[in-house]
């Protein structure tokens, strides 16, 4: 198995970071209280995921003014793994 296709599924083994792959992947570009609404976890259970997710290069984040805009960075690779 390629070293980045081991790293990803290393990185969405857990069910929550999983879930929000999944989320970002089918609603590219989405905000961290859409993430909130649709996975029902805590606040804090909730943000260290994508900060997580986002250190290791799986997501990314764009910060606007007032909004934090995550998408998955290989979505092709990374849909095909899931």
């Amino acid at each position: 198995m390629p070293t980045d296709e081991s790293h990803i599924l290393e990185h969405i083994r857990n069910k929550v970071a999983r879930q929000i792959v999944l989320f970002i992947l089918e609603n590219d570009l989405c905000t961290f209280n859409k993430l909130l609404k649709n996975i029902k976890k805590a606040p804090s259970t909730l943000s260290w995921h994508p900060k997580r997710l986002t250190e290791v290069g799986i997501i990314s984040v764009t910060y606007g003014q007032e909004l934090q805009l995550y998408r998955v960075v290989n979505s092709k690779l990374v849909s095909g793994l899931l």
